[in-house]
């Protein structure tokens, strides 16, 4: 994304400016309503700032902090208003959805927990926690923590290399393409055990 970058190489420049802050937030919220939106980028970006032009740590850090809180906000409620939808369909697609979101109920709030480690998918975590009627305090301070936890990592990474911009983005991106992997092969497998067990299942009829 060129406009992307020409927008970090602007503000870079800007230490602490209202509107450098405010695209800090919005970004790390935006991740959470559009997946594909680079927010980690972003957030190495704002460790960036602050490692190599001089932007105030706790600035920065709140910023891109309460962004991603806000994203998560954002998708419990969509999920709430989910659960309020699919009430009153179809009864064969709704007893699907409330199996998958029993299993979620169990393992749900860990996974929030680590979230922000989870690229692309973790946004799909605080849409089931509201469909699944999770409250939404404890489920927004574990956002908190994983946040945290996440942004301590970035901004370690931008303190190590703070005048290396495209080896920063390097690392980050090597760790996304890994974890991208393992979440297929995941998938993968929970795909061939499902099909296992239907097929068991309809040969056992």
């Amino acid at each position: 994304m060129e406009w992307l970058e020409a927008t970090i190489e602007w503000l870079a420049g800007r230490p602490d400016h209202p509107l450098g802050l405010a695209f800090l937030f919005l970004s790390a919220g935006i991740e959470y309503v559009c997946p594909p939106f680079p927010g980690d980028t972003v957030t190495l970006a704002g460790a960036w700032f602050v490692g190599r032009h001089g932007w105030s740590l706790p600035l920065v850090f709140i910023a891109v902090t309460a962004g991603s809180v806000a994203g998560a906000a954002l998708d419990f409620l969509f999920g709430r208003k989910l659960h309020a939808w699919r009430e009153g369909k179809d009864r064969k697609t709704d007893r699907a959805v409330a199996a998958v979101l029993r299993g979620f109920s169990r393992w749900g709030i860990w996974l929030i927990a680590v979230n922000r480690f989870l690229p692309g998918i973790r946004a799909f975590f605080f849409v089931a926690a509201g469909m699944a009627g999770f409250r939404l305090v404890p489920v927004l301070a574990m956002a908190c923590v994983s946040a945290v936890l996440w942004n301590v990592v970035i901004f370690a990474l931008g303190f190590y290399a703070a005048k290396e911009w495209d080896r920063m983005k390097a690392i980050v991106q090597s760790y996304e393409y890994v974890m991208w992997a393992l979440l297929a092969i995941g998938a993968a497998a929970i795909l061939w055990r499902f099909l296992r067990r239907r097929r068991a299942a309809a040969e056992s009829r």
